[in-house]
């Protein structure tokens, strides 16, 4: 007998789970199969992601890309062997909820008796203003990596040009990535300042968060990560919301 097969497809957060979970409640079933497609052969664990962008090395070298991406990226065959599960490292070019397929690159089409959609999710920008173009989005190692190589650069380029101005940093967003990536950013700079020879006083960052809280887990825990982030000299703050951005300004 064929067995009905369940397609998952995204191995981020949610579909790893999904298949993980699955896996286990239809343990000894022999009528299921479970597909699990990503068209990385990575899981990449997201909220580690500022520690890339924070990181600070005295010379950039390719072992040291290596080494950071490793902090992050766990390959998706070693976390679902010993399931069941299947892994396919491939790409979704179509889908035909009529016929009940999905349409794969390189292993063409598979039937399913459930779809599970977990593509997962991109920089929401709402709609405002100036801020795609002008500011730098934290959802993947390449963009955490653009972030830390940008900050050394540009304090590079203040050192060569003998400029001694002050210098704000803007994160916007005060949940858990924007929390810790505004907690982390202190002593990356504090380092950073020191190698391009910058005061480090000059050196301004600030926290922007829409909702009256931080994290989202509550009043006192909020309270907690913003007294966290004052010892750290980072200033936040909360109610208040970015409405447009350009190069060098924010409007708040």
């Amino acid at each position: 007998m064929k067995k009905k097969n369940i397609l998952i497809l995204g191995a981020g957060f949610a579909g790893l789970r999904v298949a993980l979970d699955l896996s286990k409640k239809l343990r000894g079933n022999r009528d299921y199969k479970i597909t699990l497609i990503d068209k990385r052969n990575v899981h990449m664990y997201t909220p580690d992601l500022y520690e890339i962008a924070t990181a600070y090395y005295e010379d950039v070298t390719e072992q040291c890309l290596t080494e950071l991406k490793d902090t992050v990226a766990m390959k998706i065959p070693q976390l679902v062997k010993g399931t069941g599960i299947e892994f396919l490292h491939d790409k979704v070019t179509h889908w035909s909820p009529k016929d009940k397929k999905v349409s794969l690159k390189k292993k063409g089409d598979l039937e399913y008796e459930y779809l599970v959609f977990a593509l997962g999710s991109v920089t929401n920008y709402y709609n405002i203003p100036g801020l795609k173009e002008h500011s730098y989005p934290l959802k993947t190692v390449k963009q955490a990596l653009a972030i830390q190589c940008d900050l050394d650069h540009y304090f590079q380029h203040l050192w060569k040009k003998h400029i001694k101005k002050e210098v704000n940093i803007v994160v916007g967003g005060g949940g858990a990535a924007g929390s810790e990536f505004a907690g982390a950013l202190p002593k990356a700079l504090e380092k950073i300042c020191k190698k391009y020879e910058f005061p480090n006083e000059k050196v301004h960052i600030t926290l922007i968060q829409a909702a009256p809280e931080l994290i989202g887990l509550g009043p006192e825990f909020s309270q907690f990560v913003k007294a966290r982030l004052k010892d750290e000299g980072v200033e936040v703050r909360l109610d208040t919301f970015i409405c447009g951005a350009s190069k060098n300004k924010i409007k708040i």
